[in-house]
């Protein structure tokens, strides 16, 4: 079975960033093999409270998120 369009983009977009890391994001995957669900880490940035601290987030998409995205740029 094809991939859909936004799962495809959500695979382009990690691809993108795991190629062109962020200094304070680490650890960013896919959970579970679900395209629309990653999590990661991030890392306090400096000269403030969170300096040295490191976050866990996670982010879920829907469809409707990659929909919108493109009803903007219209």
């Amino acid at each position: 079975m094809a991939e859909s369009k936004s799962v495809q983009r959500l695979r382009q977009e990690l691809n993108d960033l795991l190629a062109n890391a962020l200094e304070f994001v680490t650890d960013l995957e896919v959970v579970e093999d679900d395209p629309y669900h990653w999590k990661g880490k991030m890392i306090g940035p400096p000269d403030t409270p969170y300096t040295g601290g490191t976050f866990e987030f996670e982010i879920t998409f829907t469809q409707w998120s990659i929909l919108y995205e493109r009803l903007q740029k219209i």
